[in-house]
């Protein structure tokens, strides 16, 4: 299944490549997010299917050094009529092309990519319609604290106190309307560094 590990919970590696996949699971990591849905090493999904480790598919469709931040105008942002069904559409296909490479559909999850090419309305239009991506009949991960769209929404500029687990301004509201949305697995990003 797609969640197992120890009493603290699974343990997960962010990554786009196979090798830094298989670096993560023979750390301890039971779940592989695949930062860029398989997209940027076609041999993570075999990996993962290999290795019996759960897969977030994570909406992505540009690598960060060419993205920008929500809050900043970009020309090269797609262009999304409906992001809601835009992005469950995409993530379908990439779904099944995990299954093809002999991933369990149910060791499957999905993340919409909050932050990732999208711009405030957009981000704040997949939080409010989260519950949606619960339709595919997979988990579905939220990866939001510390972006720049709640910091937008709450004029908390600080990303560390966008986290939740900061118990500051700008990290509770995310983290429940994440949840009450249908958001079964929510990420903390603790490093600093981390603030899309």
């Amino acid at each position: 299944g797609f969640v197992r590990g120890s009493a603290a919970g699974p343990g997960s590696g962010a990554t786009t490549l196979a090798e830094g996949a298989a670096g993560a699971i023979a750390a301890g990591a039971c779940i592989v997010n695949a930062v860029s849905a398989c997209t940027a090493d076609p041999g993570m999904a075999a990996l993962a299917a290999g290795l019996e480790a759960g897969l977030v598919m994570l909406h992505r469709l540009v690598p960060p050094d060419r993205d920008r931040w929500s809050t900043e105008r970009d020309p090269r942002r797609a262009a999304y009529g409906d992001v809601v069904a835009a992005v469950g559409d995409w993530l379908s296909a990439r779904v099944e092309a995990a299954v093809a490479c002999g991933v369990a559909r149910e060791a499957i999850a999905v993340d919409p990519g909050f932050g990732f090419g999208k711009d405030v309305a957009q981000n704040l239009a997949l939080l409010a319609r989260i519950a949606e991506f619960r339709a595919m009949g997979l988990p579905v991960a939220a990866g939001v604290s510390r972006k720049s769209f709640i910091g937008a929404v709450t004029g908390c500029g600080d990303p560390v106190a966008r986290d939740p687990a900061s118990g500051q301004e700008g990290g509770g509201a995310q983290t429940a309307g994440s949840a009450e949305g249908g958001a079964g697995r929510r990420e903390h990003h603790p490093g600093a560094e981390h603030n899309a």
